[in-house]
C-alpha cells in the first residue's frame, strides 16, 4: 500500500510502512537537554540542495515503479474480468438487450443461486434448430422460431447463453441451408458470443431435412460426447450436472425426463375385470416424457446414418436393441416447449414467475412478445 506523511503524527508515519527511530542521544537530564540543545556544524547551501535534489529523485523513482507495477496489475486484472463477464448482447431490432430491463434469457455472473458456473467442459454441445419452423409460421411471422425472441431475446440466444454459462465450449448449431437469417444471426453475434466466453461456435448446415437427430452425424470423429438441446426448448435445468450424471453411468444415451400432466377429456374407469372399481371424472394423468434434452456417447453418435434423416426415437430404439444403456435424468426445473404464438406469452410468463430458477436471470415485464 502507497501511503502519504500528513501532518507528521504518529498515525501518518505508520501509514508510510517507515519506522524513525529517535537518534537523539538520550539525557538523564531532559530539562538541560531542552535548555540547551546540541548544536550541528553548519554544511554548505550547495551540498544541502544538491541532497535534497537526489533524495526527491530517488523518492520520484520509487513512486514511478511502484505505480507501474500497479498500472500492469490492474491491466491484467482487468482483461480477465472482462473475459469473464462481458458477454456480447445482440444488436438489432427485436434482440437487443435495454440497459435498464435485462432478460432471464441472457445470463450474468456470478449467479446468486446456482453460484458460479461449473468449470469448463469436455463435453461438446449441439443446438438442434434445422427443423423448418413450421407451427410458428403458421402464427404469421416469417421469421425461424429460433429468431423469435422471448421478452427481447432470441430462443436460440437463450440456449447459448445457457451452454456458455454451465461451462461448455465446444459448441455446434444444425440450421437448414435455407435459413439464411439464422446464418447471419450466428456470424454476427453468435460467435462473437461465444468467443467472449473463450468457446466456439461451428454451424452444421443441412442441405436437406436430417430429422431431429441425423445431423448429429456430422460432428467431428474427435467428440466423444455431445449434449443436445432443442432451440424451441426452454428450461432451467442444470446442463452441467447433466452431462456429468452422463458420463458416470458410462451410457450411451442419457435423457432428461420430467413429469408433464396430462388432462384426460373424458370420465375415466378403473376395472378389475368386468366390474368398475373406480370413477374419475376428466383426471389429469402425469406421464414422465422427454425434456428434448439429451447426451450421446460415440457408440450412439456411430449409429446416425450419415446424410440421411434420422430421429431420435430409431436411435434409442437401436441402442436399446443393442442392449446398450439408456439412461434417464429425472428432474423438476421449469421446462417449455415454444412452437407457436400462445407458447411464446407463455414462455416470458414462465421465465418472469421463475427467475431466480434461471442462473444469473434478472426478471423483466412480461407481455414483450415480438412478431
Amino acid at each position: 500500500m502507497i501511503g502519504c506523511r500528513g501532518s507528521g503524527g504518529p498515525d501518518d508515519l505508520r501509514m508510510t510502512g517507515i519506522v524513525e527511530a529517535d537518534s537523539r542521544p538520550r539525557s538523564t537530564d531532559i530539562e538541560n537537554e531542552s535548555r540547551h540543545p546540541p548544536r550541528r556544524p553548519s554544511r554548505p547551501a550547495r551540498e544541502c540542495e544538491q541532497e535534497a535534489q537526489a533524495a526527491q529523485a530517488a523518492t520520484s523513482a520509487s513512486f514511478t515503479l511502484t505505480f507501474s507495477r500497479l498500472s500492469l496489475s490492474s491491466f491484467f486484472i482487468g482483461i480477465a474480468c472482462r473475459a469473464a463477464l462481458d458477454f456480447t448482447p445482440s444488436r438489432g431490432a427485436g434482440t437487443g438487450l435495454h440497459a435498464a430491463g435485462a432478460s432471464p434469457c441472457r445470463r450474468s455472473f456470478p449467479n446468486s443461486r446456482a453460484g458460479p458456473p461449473m468449470a469448463s467442459s469436455s463435453v461438446a454441445a449441439l443446438i438442434m434448430a434445422g427443423g423448418r419452423s413450421e407451427r410458428m409460421r403458421a402464427g404469421g411471422s416469417s421469421r425461424h422460431k429460433s429468431l423469435r425472441t422471448v421478452l427481447g431475446v432470441p430462443l436460440i440466444e437463450c440456449n447459448l447463453r445457457a451452454l456458455l454459462w454451465f461451462g461448455f465450449k465446444q459448441l455446434y448449431v444444425a440450421v437448414s441451408a435455407q435459413e439464411r437469417a439464422l446464418a447471419a444471426w450466428i456470424d454476427a453475434h453468435g460467435r462473437p458470443l461465444a468467443k467472449s466466453q473463450f468457446a466456439t461456435l461451428e454451424a452444421l448446415v443441412e442441405t436437406e431435412q436430417l430429422g431431429t437427430i441425423g445431423a448429429v452425424a456430422s460432428l467431428p470423429p474427435w467428440i466423444d460426447d455431445v449434449l443436445i438441446v432443442n432451440v424451441d426448448n426452454l428450461t432451467s435445468l442444470d446442463l452441467g450436472q447433466l452431462a456429468r450424471y452422463h458420463r458416470e453411468r458410462e451410457a450411451a444415451a442419457t435423457i432428461a425426463t420430467h413429469d408433464q400432466p396430462f388432462p384426460i377429456p373424458f370420465g375415466m374407469l378403473d376395472l378389475a375385470g368386468q366390474r368398475v372399481v373406480a370413477y374419475r371424472e376428466k383426471p389429469k394423468l402425469s406421464v414422465p416424457v422427454s425434456s428434448g434434452t439429451y447426451v450421446f456417447n460415440r457408440r450412439a453418435i456411430d449409429r446416425v446414418p450419415a446424410g440421411r434423416r434420422f430421429d431420435v426415437p430409431a436411435l434409442i430404439d437401436a441402442l436399446l436393441q443393442a442392449d446398450d444403456t439408456v439412461a434417464a435424468y429425472p428432474h423438476r426445473e421449469p421446462w417449455i416447449d415454444v412452437n407457436d404464438e400462445a407458447a411464446l406469452v407463455h414462455a416470458e410468463r414462465l421465465l418472469v414467475e421463475n427467475a431466480d430458477r434461471w442462473p444469473g436471470a434478472i426478471a423483466a415485464e412480461p407481455g414483450r412478445v415480438q412478431p
